[in-house]
This record gives structure tokens, C-alpha cells and sequence, in this order.
């Protein structure tokens, strides 16, 4: 610690304080016998850790000795302060430039993602259109069972081009720019656009499909293939996780405020509570 005098000849304990401030040996205190208010807070304006009364220090060591403790403590909680920040401040650096790379990684992931699904989309319907044909006869003879194969190619094509749909979705959220085209349409209508996919698929796990739709529910005002997507996906994973002879039941009810609620509901084991929300 630093003891400085306040009168020093031609000058005072204030013009010496930046110095043994920067020198950063230790607190400074300032006494002075002679001193006021107006000097104390001078002093410590300037970054004394403490003004002492001189007299006071000279005729009771104890007060001397507490007070240069005391400074000790309060310097060596600075000092630690100070390591703690520039430590903070390095790891805050280091934690944006990993940010920096992984929002780099991130973008570019999301633009390989998004070049695969727009260029998947020209074979998959050209796979698509060359089974139609084949099916249908147009260039050759074909076995039912080559049809019923031909089929299988097609629901793939599908579900492959629906995945595609999901990965362009994802990336116009992300942009913001995500539309829907609503219009109204009767859960009836909107259930029978997946009723051959949900139907074929649950015939083929062997899984029985019940629709529970009343006919006197009002039209509900959607975006009817984003809707259709959405109750293939629910249904599709209804069907994978129900065991064989069991059923999946689609039903739909008027719920509050004018909304209706279309419910699926399968004979899985269900989601764990814990992974609910």
C-alpha cells in the first residue's frame, strides 16, 4: 500500500495520485492533518482508496491498521473484479466468433438443403411420370403384379416430394416469406384427398382406418394442401407406430370460437409425458 501525504511541498497528494494509480502497486491512501470535506473528495476522485486523518493514524496504530486492511480487501476484490471482466469479456469473444462460424454453418447447411430439395424435384417427377406410363400400359404389356409394383414406386415418388415440400417450407419460414392460400372447404373434402394414401398405407401395415367426421359441421376456411400435409403427416406416423390389427380413428368436433378441432388418434405407445411439451 501506498501512503502519500496530502501537502508535498509546491504541490499535493492530488497531482501524484494518476501516477501511483497507474502504477497499480497497491491502494493509495491519502492523509493529512489538515484536511476537509472538500479535499476527501478530491482525493478520491482521483482514485485514492481511502483518506486518513494523520493524526488520528500516528496517535492510534490500531485505526492505521484496520484501515490499511481494509484497503487491502477492497483492492485485492477490485483486482479480482477486473481479472473476472477481462476473462468475461474474452469468453464473450470467443463465444461470438463461434456464433459467427456457426451461423455460417447453419446457412450453409440450410443452402445445401435447399439446392438438393429444388433439385430433386426434376428426376422424382420424371420417375413419377415413366411409372404412369409403364402402369397404364402405354409401352408395353404389364402383370398385375408389375402394376401393383409400379404403385409402390409411385407412393414413394409421393412421400419423397412431400419431404422435398417440407425441406422449401422450412426455408421460406426462415426467409419469412411462408404464404397460405386459404379458401373453404368440408372436412369431408379435405379428408378424401388423404383418404387413398392413409388407407393404402394402413392396409399395408395392417392397420384398420375410421373416420369420425359429422356431416353437420361448418366449412372450415384453410389452405387445403398445406392442411392435406399436415393430417398426412399425423396420419402417417399414426399408422408407423400402431401395432398390427390395431385402428386409427380421424374425427373431427366444433370446438370454441367458431374453430373446428380434427383429432387423430392411434393405438401406439404414445409420446413419454416428458417429451410433451
Amino acid at each position: 500500500a501506498i501512503l502519500c501525504d496530502y501537502q508535498l511541498g509546491d504541490t499535493t497528494a492530488i497531482d501524484w495520485l494518476p501516477d501511483f494509480v497507474r502504477a497499480n502497486h497497491g491502494p493509495v491512501l491519502v492523509t493529512t492533518s489538515c484536511g476537509s470535506e472538500q479535499v476527501a473528495v478530491g482525493a478520491f476522485r482521483h482514485g485514492a482508496s481511502d483518506y486518513l486523518n494523520k493524526t488520528s493514524a500516528i496517535t492510534d496504530p490500531s485505526y492505521l491498521a484496520h484501515s490499511l486492511k481494509e484497503c487491502l480487501r477492497r483492492h485485492r476484490l477490485a483486482q479480482t473484479v477486473t481479472e473476472l471482466s477481462a476473462e468475461l469479456r474474452k469468453a464473450n469473444r470467443q463465444l461470438e466468433y463461434r456464433n459467427t462460424q456457426l451461423r455460417a454453418t447453419t446457412k450453409s447447411a440450410h443452402d445445401f438443403v435447399d439446392d438438393v430439395a429444388h433439385d430433386l424435384r426434376t428426376p422424382l417427377a420424371v420417375i413419377k411420370e415413366f411409372a404412369s406410363i409403364v402402369s397404364d400400359g402405354l409401352s408395353g404389356p404389364v402383370t398385375k403384379e408389375q402394376i401393383e409394383h409400379l404403385g409402390y414406386i409411385d407412393r414413394a415418388t409421393e412421400q419423397m416430394t412431400a419431404m422435398i415440400d417440407d425441406f422449401l417450407d422450412s426455408a421460406k419460414l426462415r426467409a419469412g416469406m411462408l404464404r397460405l392460400d386459404r379458401s373453404p372447404i368440408t372436412r369431408i373434402e379435405l379428408y378424401n384427398e388423404i383418404a387413398p394414401f392413409a388407407e393404402t398405407r394402413a392396409s399395408a401395415e395392417g392397420v384398420a382406418i375410421a373416420c369420425s367426421i359429422p356431416a353437420t359441421l361448418p366449412c372450415v376456411f384453410v389452405d387445403p394442401y398445406k392442411a392435406e400435409r399436415i393430417l398426412t403427416n399425423l396420419l402417417g406416423n399414426a399408422i408407423k407406430f400402431s401395432p398390427e390389427g390395431s385402428g386409427v380413428t380421424i374425427s373431427a368436433e366444433q370446438a370454441e370460437d367458431c374453430w373446428v378441432r380434427i383429432s387423430i388418434r392411434d393405438e401406439g405407445p404414445g409420446v413419454p409425458p416428458e417429451q410433451l411439451e
